[in-house]
């Protein structure tokens, strides 16, 4: 399934929100980072880099190769291609399943720590035997 072009894509709240917090967090990096996402800011759309801001936390995070496809890159359905399995698409497609069945954004800068913030939560409010936190 090809991935929607900018203009025709949808953003959730989620997205948003975790758009949002990967400029933050870019932002708050300081240094060169910093000034990268401010020099984008002035000449790009919001959208672009804040897209570029969660792509760059995503290499971090999880450790992925330049050959390799980031989880905020893939459709959930995507499929690894026979002999390019070293790009890892199914993997990264697991991923993205794993944030959206969690109500959670394909743009996570941290998927597994958002994963596990959204577990830890469930776990505080299973044991309280009370879903109103969540």
């Amino acid at each position: 399934m090809p991935k929607p072009s900018q203009a025709d894509e949808v953003l959730s709240p989620a997205d948003m929100d975790a758009l949002t917090r990967a400029v933050a967090e870019q932002r708050a990096r300081g240094g060169e980072r910093q000034r990268q996402i401010e020099a984008m800011l002035a000449s790009k759309t919001w959208l672009e880099t804040a897209k570029f801001a969660a792509y760059s936390l995503q290499i971090l995070h999880l450790g992925i190769k330049p050959w390799e496809v980031v989880p905020c890159d893939i459709m959930p359905d995507a499929v690894d291609v026979p002999g390019y399995e070293m790009r890892h698409v199914g993997s990264a497609a697991r991923i993205v399943r794993r944030l959206l069945a969690a109500n959670l954004s394909r743009y996570e800068g941290d998927p597994f720590g958002a994963l596990e913030r959204v577990k830890s939560a469930t776990r505080w409010c299973a044991s309280r035997k009370s879903w109103s936190c969540l």
